[in-house]
């Protein structure tokens, strides 16, 4: 009796889910690829094995092997897919198993699951390779699943392409939460372990395609009980003598060099005042006649003079040590994290009291209102992308957007619930609308919102059930310190890709010829609630693209 009946190669953007047979087929097709971009197709597999050894071995040859890593496509439990009421493209709304996580085969062996759909994912890595010893041109993978009595082959050509794309020449930043990784591993934060286990996921940070990092100078005031605590991952080591202040930046200087081992060229300091408003200052804790101790936090008033004074000592020495590192240029400020009308008149006062410590290092705060733009009070404005016409209408320079759980309607986000095309499509739009940054709240939030208690993300994929799942991380915290991959992970990484390829293809035909043709394809204009969320759209512009950029 045949153990598997259906094998499709399927694109990197298919969803599997073990009740429906995926569409985006890729049967037949050779895609294509840059050497130094990173590259995935699944394999579906539907089985009716029903034996007692249902462990099938699964080996990969060809000519792309020895780059290839392959994993399984984990199927997660999700609670909160997403709000009814939100249009766009969304596979399913009922909770359930989506599929998400990617996890390495141990042993080389995969269980079947009769009845069942599955996927086998495969990402191609060449950007460490010999280029010289490389085949450039067409090249194949072969899949062999061997199970009791069968044996079953399936083979893929896929074109590798001489040619390389450039660097990223955006900011994009997905928060990172030192706290986290702490609390999940059960060490002591800044202990040793904790530094090791930081490196592991800030090297995957910068693998992934990430540039811009948020820097852990006091623990982040961010998603936190009024009132409460996260664990304290502060790295700036603050002494304080009676009135006066110094500070030790040693901890600081060891992050920022980790990420620069990693790729990672651009940093933003943690917010110098609480969320949603500005109303008090962080958590920060100082060495008090030999004692840490804590001496500001929810209790203390922003504009508070003591505070004030203490920022007066920290923000000009802080940016001397930048200074001294070669960093002006590649640093930004963050005041509070998305202020609204209600606080405009308090955020005002502090910037002005703020900027003169600043000196020429620029603010960057998520806002979308545009009344913070009028009123010159951010430097650099982050509007999520259901808020950016009136950024956009009146030409704001330098502009960045986000998204997190408030966008679901229409625009693109990265919710397990949507298909990767409406992730990855984020890639093009922000080409399109010449957009400088991106920035989204949570790389590896493993806490429920506010920060109340700590969750384990294979189980807990909404924050609790507050935000839709995959809205708080990108990445699993995996055995041994080491960061697993999600489908959300690879379509991000891939979409940045798709914007380095269009900047490539701009240099070749100029930037009005590569905006014609992503509206061609498309039928009109874009905007950030009419786009292309179909996979196929993607693959015929990456196609068009590729092959004008011969061998």
């Amino acid at each position: 009796m045949e153990a598997i009946t259906k094998l499709i190669w399927l694109d990197s953007m298919a969803k599997v889910f073990h009740d429906e047979e995926p569409v985006e087929s890729i049967e037949g097709e050779c895609p294509s690829f840059f050497v130094n971009e990173v590259f995935s197709v699944q394999l579906g597999i539907k089985s009716t094995d029903e034996s007692d050894n249902d462990l099938a071995e699964i080996e990969i040859g060809g000519l792309l092997a020895p780059f290839t890593r392959l994993r399984e496509v984990v199927a997660v439990p999700v609670r909160y897919a997403g709000k009814e009421r939100h249009g766009g493209e969304y596979l399913r709304k009922s909770p359930g198993l989506f599929p998400d996580l990617l996890k390495d085969i141990k042993g080389g062996k995969l269980r079947l699951a009769s009845g069942y759909w599955q996927a086998l994912h495969f990402t191609i890595d060449l950007r460490n390779a010999d280029k010289t010893k490389l085949n450039f041109g067409k090249n194949n993978l072969i899949v062999t699943i061997k199970t009791e009595g069968n044996e079953y082959k399936k083979e893929i050509e896929l074109e590798v392409l001489r040619g390389e794309l450039p660097r990223l020449s955006i900011y994009h930043t997905e928060w990172f939460h030192g706290d986290c990784l702490a609390d999940y591993y059960g060490v002591e934060s800044l202990s040793e372990r904790h530094w090791e286990i930081m490196a592991n996921f800030i090297r995957h940070y910068g693998k992934s395609g990430m540039n811009t990092i948020l820097v852990p100078t006091f623990t982040p005031p961010l998603d936190t009980e009024v009132g409460g605590e996260r664990t304290t991952v502060q790295l700036v080591e603050v002494h304080k003598n009676g009135s006066s202040y110094s500070f030790i930046f040693d901890k600081v200087k060891r992050f920022i060099d980790i990420c620069l081992e990693s790729g990672i060229e651009y940093f933003e300091m943690a917010h110098l005042f609480t969320q949603w408003g500005a109303n008090a200052a962080p958590k920060v804790m100082a060495y008090t006649e030999g004692e840490l101790k804590k001496i500001f936090g929810w209790e203390t008033d922003s504009e508070g003079e003591e505070y004030m004074d203490f920022l007066s000592a920290y923000l000009p020495s802080l940016t001397k040590k930048l200074d001294e590192w070669g960093l002006n240029g590649k640093v930004f400020f963050h005041l509070s994290d998305e202020p609204d009308e209600n606080c405009i008149e308090k955020y005002s006062r502090l910037r002005k009291r703020i900027a003169p410590f600043l000196g020429d290092y620029p603010i960057l705060d998520a806002v979308s209102r545009y009344s913070f733009v009028e009123r010159g009070i951010v430097d650099r404005p982050v509007p999520g992308n259901n808020h950016l016409e009136p950024f956009l209408e009146n030409n704001v320079k330098g502009l960045w957007t986000y998204y997190c759980c408030a966008q679901g309607d229409k625009v693109p986000n990265r919710f397990m619930s949507m298909p990767s095309a409406r992730n990855r499509i984020m890639g093009v739009l922000i080409y399109y609308f010449d957009i400088k940054g991106f920035l989204h709240w949570g790389y590896n939030f493993y806490n429920s919102q506010y920060s109340i208690e700590h969750i384990n993300p294979y189980a807990v994929t909404d924050a609790g059930g507050a935000f839709q799942a995959g809205d708080a991380f990108l990445v699993y915290p995996g055995v041994d310190g080491k960061p697993e991959d999600s489908l959300r992970m690879m379509a991000l990484n891939e979409g940045f890709q798709d914007y380095r390829a269009l900047v490539k293809y701009e240099e070749k035909v100029g930037r009005a010829e590569v905006i014609a043709l992503i509206e061609r394809l498309y039928g009109g204009k874009l905007s950030m609630e009419n786009y292309p969320a179909s996979y196929k759209y993607i693959e015929d512009l990456r196609d068009t693209i590729n092959q004008n950029f011969p061998l």
